[in-house]
Order: C-alpha cells, then structure tokens, then sequence
C-alpha cells in the first residue's frame, strides 16, 4: 500500500514566488538603477544573475517582475472565474432556450485559438497592464463556463437536489447549497491550471511588446529585451525564462496534486 506525500518541492517555489511579489517595492530601486559600468555584467557575486545592458540588476527586475506578473495573473483568474462560472451555471441550471443560446456563445469563442485572440484584442487596445487583463479576461471566461454548465446539467438531476425542490426549497437557496459546493472543487482546480496558463500568456504578450512597457521589469519584456543580446549576453535570459518556467511548473504541480487529492477527473 503506497502513502501519499505532500509534495514539497512546487509548495517552496510558490512560497518564493509570493514572498518575492510581496517584498518586490523593496527591489523597485535597483531594478531600475542604470550603472553603465555593469553593462552585461556576468552572474557573481555583485550580481547574482548578472546585468543587462544598462547595468541593472537582473535578479532585482526579475523580483520586482514577480509583483507585476503574479498579482496580474490572480486579478484575470478572478474575473474569468467569476464570470465564467456565472454564466455557465446560469445557463446549465435554467436550460431551454437560454441554454442553447449560450451554449452557442461558448462555441463562437471556442472556435478561435484563444491566445491568438488575445493577441488581437491586445492589439487593438494597445500596449499596457490593464489591457492585457481585458484580453486575457475575454478570452479566459469560456473555460470555466463551460465546466459550469457541464456540472451544473450534472448536478441538476441528482436525487439529493431533486428531493430538496420536493421539500419546497427555494431556487436560490437550492443552487447556493447543493450546486455551488460541489461545483467549487472542480472549478478551483480549473483556477489553479488556469493561473498557470496566465502567466505564460502574460509572458507572451508582453515578450511581443503589448504588455508593461520599459523600464517596467515584466518578465516577458524581460525576454524580448534579452532576445536582442542573445549571442552577446545568453545569461540575460536566465532570469525571467527560469522564473517563468519554474512558477508554471510548481502551479501546475499543485493544481494536479488537487486534482488527484480530490479525485476530480480530467
């Protein structure tokens, strides 16, 4: 009989990551002081990931870069949850016409690859933070809709709830306590993958220039700024490319770990 262990290893690089979003104002400073006699200064002990090519601290912007990148990408997942999730459990638990109506919505914007449409929705809002968040909230919603339709059609037909309507409960007090409850788990772990998945996109839009703009030290401008020195300066990118990867990975890490703890299926 094998045991489950607690993976540790993705709970201590989240436990980092938050710790440095949270002190990022702290490394605001250096992360923007120019020191041009450090230009492309390699990984030591004066600079631990090195310089870029104005002399400013890598791992400073690289810290700094985690307040930009991690409270963004929490703000998207609140919205597209909120959101997505209303929708689709409206549209599941009343059914009919309203159902198919919506059902046909979330097809019109599943059938666009959804980073490319964020891309052009970024586009013509243009470059900048809050606009990134409109983008990736548009095009994120249909996700946790359609789960929540999914569920909810589910849950609708149990006996539990139907022996609650016999009982002459209210509608609202029927959805808020046995639909919402057991729609909470999976919708949760849908978060968790789809924080991961913002990250990356936010990388991505910001590494095309539609994101923070300079000197701001986001991650993905990080990347497009590192990408013009890459055979004269390859260490540039080790900063916000292993910063990237590594919070994906622990996110995604944890997000299975929930996953399997409450045997929610893929």
């Amino acid at each position: 009989m094998t045991r489950r262990i607690l993976p540790t290893w993705w709970l201590m690089i989240l436990c980092v990551w938050a710790t440095a979003a949270i002190f990022a104002p702290l490394a605001l400073a250096p992360a923007t002081q120019v020191d041009l006699t450090q230009m492309f200064a390699t990984p030591g002990a004066a600079f631990g990931l090195g310089a870029d090519d104005l002399g400013r601290s890598i791992a400073a912007r690289v810290i700094a870069g985690a307040a930009i990148s991690c409270p963004l990408a929490a703000l998207v997942v609140i919205v597209t949850t909120l959101a997505g999730t209303s929708f689709g459990l409206l549209c599941g638990w009343r059914g009919g016409v309203l159902d198919v109506i919506g059902a046909r919505v979330m097809d019109v914007f599943m059938a666009f690859p959804g980073f490319l449409l964020a891309i052009a929705l970024a586009g013509l809002l243009g470059p900048g933070l809050l606009n990134i968040v409109v983008a990736l909230s548009v095009v994120g919603w249909v996700g946790y809709a359609r789960l929540a339709r999914a569920q909810t059609l589910s849950l609708k037909s149990r006996e539990h709830v139907w022996a609650a309507r016999a009982l002459g409960t209210r509608e609202f007090t029927l959805v808020a306590r046995h639909i919402v409850p057991l729609l909470a788990g999976p919708i949760l772990v849908e978060a968790v993958f789809g924080f991961a998945a913002t990250i990356a996109q936010e990388a991505g839009l910001s590494f095309l220039g539609l994101g923070a703009q300079p000197p701001t030290p986001a991650w993905g401008a990080m990347l497009r700024e590192a990408a013009q020195f890459l055979l004269v300066a390859p260490h540039l990118m080790l900063g916000p490319g292993g910063a990237i990867v590594s919070l994906v990975l622990a996110v995604q890490a944890g997000g299975e770990w929930l996953r399997q703890r409450w045997q929610i299926p893929r």
